[in-house]
């Protein structure tokens, strides 16, 4: 139940502050998106929850259900003082292309890194993640509002 109520205020925060993607594309066509982050971290690793960076990424819809997309992520955890960087690949299954609103499930494979300040070593290594989005057309063309909630498990 926790992880439905953050995925739903993640997305509503989203869609609050509209944060533009590029990411509406027809089958056959690429796209590229531009996406702001909030980290909802686990007390454990003394992260506070913030707006803290972003992504971009470049992708490409395969067919009417199938996106794949590479992207790059950053940043910085407040109260740890710890910059976050992301390198990875997601394949995203996309309901309703054709529709204005399209929700969409998302599972990839990636790089990532955890550079804190101090004396703490740095740590990297691959990651795996899984999320939840949506797509909602505007203005009836290819600019799309995109918001979406991401597991990250390193």
């Amino acid at each position: 139940m926790k992880i439905f109520i953050c995925a739903v205020a993640v997305t509503s925060i989203a869609f609050a502050v509209s944060q533009s993607a590029f990411a509406d594309a027809e089958v056959g066509q690429g796209y590229f998106s531009v996406m702001g982050s909030y980290m909802d971290d686990d007390k454990d690793r003394n992260v506070e929850d913030a707006f803290n960076g972003g992504q971009i990424g470049a992708g490409y819809a395969i067919n009417k259900n199938l996106n794949i997309e590479g992207f790059y992520s950053f940043a910085t955890a407040k109260g740890a003082d710890q910059e976050l960087t992301g390198l990875g690949l997601d394949l995203q299954y996309v309901y309703r292309r054709a529709e204005r609103f399209s929700p969409y499930l998302h599972a990839g494979i990636g790089y990532f890194r955890v550079d804190p300040a101090g004396a703490v070593p740095t740590s990297d290594g691959e990651m795996l993640s899984a999320g939840v989005g949506f797509l909602l057309n505007m203005f009836n063309s290819n600019v799309s509002l995109r918001g979406e909630w991401r597991h990250r498990m390193e």
